[in-house]
Order: C-alpha cells, then sequence, then structure tokens
C-alpha cells in the first residue's frame, strides 16, 4: 500500500509542476522577481500538502525558529529531498546555496536562477567559494536568510561526513548569526529508490550561534552538534523498522 501512495505522489509532484508551469510563460515575461519568488514558494507548499496527504509523511518541529526578520545562515544536514522542500516553506525569505548542474533542467532550471538560488560549479575549487560569498552577501543585502547543506551532499540516516569549509567562511564574512537544524528525514525518504514511507519527520531547531566565534572553532561545533543531533532523531526510532524499509 505505501508503495502505492509514494507512486501517487510521485505522479502528483509531476502533475503539479505541469499544472503550474503553464503560467511559465507569463511569469517570463513578466519578469518579476518578487512575483517568480511568490510562484515558486506556492509550488513547494503544494508538494508539502502532497507528502502530508498522499504519502502521510508530517513532521514535528522541536524548537522555535526566529521571527525576528534577520537574515540567518541555515544549517541543515541533508538526508533526501523532503527538508529541500519543507525548509522553503517554514523559513521566510530563505534562498540556497545549489549546485549550477540544475539549471540545466527545461523550466525547474529557469525557476532557480530567478528564485534566486546561489548556484555554483563545484568543480571551480577556490573560485566556487568566493562565488557562493559574493553571492550570499548580495542576498543578505536584499534580506534573505542563506541555507547551506555543509555535508555537501545527501548522508545517509546514521552517516556522517566532513563538513565544508564554505559554510564557516560564509559566518566569518556575512557577519550574520547562524541557525542550526537537524532532523531524521532519510529515515522515511528515500530518493535512491524512490520511496517515501508514512510516519513523522521530527525537525529540531537546535540554536542560534551569533556572529564572533572562531571560524574553526565554529566549523567543529556545528558538525558535532548537527551530528549528534540526528543521530539522537534517528535512534528515537525503531531501527529495525526504518532499515529494513529502506533496504
Amino acid at each position: 500500500m505505501q508503495y502505492l501512495r509514494s507512486k501517487l505522489f510521485d505522479i502528483f509532484m509531476v502533475l503539479w509542476t505541469i499544472f503550474l508551469g503553464a503560467a511559465t510563460p507569463i511569469l517570463m515575461l513578466w519578469n518579476d522577481a518578487g512575483a517568480i519568488r511568490a510562484y515558486s514558494i506556492f509550488w513547494a507548499k503544494g508538494i508539502a500538502w502532497g507528502i502530508k496527504n498522499i504519502i502521510g509523511l508530517g513532521y514535528n518541529i522541536e524548537g522555535v525558529i526566529p521571527d525576528d526578520k534577520r537574515p540567518y545562515i541555515v544549517v541543515s544536514n541533508h538526508q533526501s529531498m523532503w527538508e529541500t522542500i519543507i525548509l522553503v516553506t517554514l523559513i521566510p525569505n530563505v534562498t540556497f546555496v545549489a549546485k549550477k548542474e540544475l539549471t540545466r533542467v527545461p523550466i525547474f532550471g529557469w525557476y532557480m536562477k530567478k528564485f534566486p538560488m546561489i548556484l555554483i560549479d563545484r568543480s571551480t575549487g577556490r573560485s566556487a567559494l568566493a562565488e557562493i560569498l559574493s553571492k550570499s552577501s548580495e542576498a543578505v543585502e536584499r534580506g534573505h536568510s542563506i541555507l547551506i547543506f555543509p555535508e555537501g551532499t545527501r548522508c545517509g540516516p546514521d552517516e556522517t561526513k566532513k563538513y565544508h569549509f564554505g559554510v564557516a567562511a560564509l559566518y566569518s564574512k556575512l557577519g550574520i548569526p547562524a541557525l542550526t537544524i537537524a532532523h531524521n528525514s532519510g529515515c522515511f525518504w528515500n530518493d535512491e529508490y524512490s520511496m517515501k514511507y508514512n510516519g513523522t519527520v521530527t525537525l529540531k531547531i537546535i540554536e542560534t550561534i551569533e556572529p564572533g566565534m572562531q571560524t574553526e572553532k565554529f566549523l567543529n561545533h556545528l558538525e558535532q552538534s548537527i551530528n549528534e543531533e540526528k543521530l539522537l532523531l534517528v535512534k528515537r526510532l525503531n531501527e529495525d523498522d526504518w532499515r529494513w524499509a529502506l533496504g
């Protein structure tokens, strides 16, 4: 039954995207950044509705997302597509650091550019970091928070990786607080096998780190605290059940 619900959601996501995509020519002609961003968030909210009502996958937030209107560097672990959708709907004025290759996807790539997202070519090494810092500074000046997944790629529920230095460079250069988040979405959403399971993802708001911490200390603290929290969230679940489900 859950396999069927998962596939129905995949169909819904395609149809929802096609339905909203009908307005793309109008948005291209209008080329209003605010309208494109609002439309993109509306798309994400529709996908979030499908996640809850078709898959049966809800979420519980532990802690409080700040509502003081300041821009933040939002730092989260990355396990699946789930968090890229849900965090857009939860955090006002957030923009992503994402890989440039995604802009090659027809229509979707255009929305990524116009959202706007901070698009980087990871093959360029040091120049990619310089580009992140420059574009992030511009986004913060517009009042946007920056969402970054410091592992650089998706990690399994009980997997940990060294964090990339870029997140610490952002913290040092931008001079804004970092908001740290951990979750266990990978226990329910498996991108590799295209399966999504019903249940409740826990999204934990860990802490706000004000500007001023020494860069290396910040990076070490970030990696340790987020990894510890995400592993604790995974352990709350029945390990045998989610391991069996994800294969």
